[in-house]
């Protein structure tokens, strides 16, 4: 074999370990794009987490006051329904007890209206709640699978 022959060779090899080289570079450059993406998948789901775990909290700070006021509602309505029966045995005659009862179911209406409101308005958070607990769920197995 000729010189210029090995040397031919030579150059044949090396341009060949310099595709490879090219093609090394280039997959290098491809994965570290990748990484850098799923970094900020990353960011993006822990901030997503954050703010529904901001969201968990608030709904349960307004669960917790919505409940203390309806323990305050039934309170009040047994306050009541103990005063009027003490006032309508110490004062009310026959005549009046019409009176007092059409009085007591108007009040009782009014309770029970506003109890359907706190109700409705307790099964919306509680929609909301579940509807951030599966939230939550899905971004623990988008982490989980990461």
């Amino acid at each position: 074999m000729k010189d210029s022959e090995r040397i031919s060779n030579l150059e044949e090899m090396t341009a060949d370990i310099y595709l490879i080289l090219d093609r090394i570079d280039n997959d290098l450059k491809k994965i570290r794009l990748l990484d850098i993406n799923l970094a900020n998948d990353i960011r993006s789901v822990a901030s997503m987490a954050a703010k529904t775990k901001r969201q968990q909290q608030i709904y349960g700070m307004k669960h917790a006051k919505l409940h203390r006021t309806l323990l305050d509602v039934f309170a009040i309505a047994r306050k009541n329904a103990i005063n009027i029966e003490n006032y309508a045995r110490n004062t009310l005659g026959k005549d009046d007890l019409s009176l007092l009862y059409e009085y007591m179911m108007r009040k009782f209406d009014l309770a029970k209206e506003h109890t359907d409101r706190l109700e409705a308005a307790l099964r919306k958070h509680r929609g909301k709640t579940k509807r951030l607990d599966d939230s939550i769920e899905a971004i623990k197995r988008k982490l989980d699978n990461l």
